[in-house]
């Protein structure tokens, strides 16, 4: 197993935010967590969630 440095780190969770940020769109988010949640549940955290997973 090889051991990140500090800086790769950084720099992954970077890029991560940028293509999250970018290129996850609610479109998405929509179609993918509408089936793993019953309707109440999803309708509170659709419109949180990427910010959430961003900050997090």
């Amino acid at each position: 197993m090889e051991r990140r440095e500090t800086d790769d780190v950084k720099l992954f969770f970077k890029q991560l935010i940028n293509f999250i940020e970018n290129y996850i769109t609610q479109t998405i988010i929509n179609q993918d967590l509408n089936t793993l949640l019953d309707r109440k549940k999803f309708q509170v955290i659709r419109k949180t969630i990427k910010k959430e997973v961003i900050v997090f």
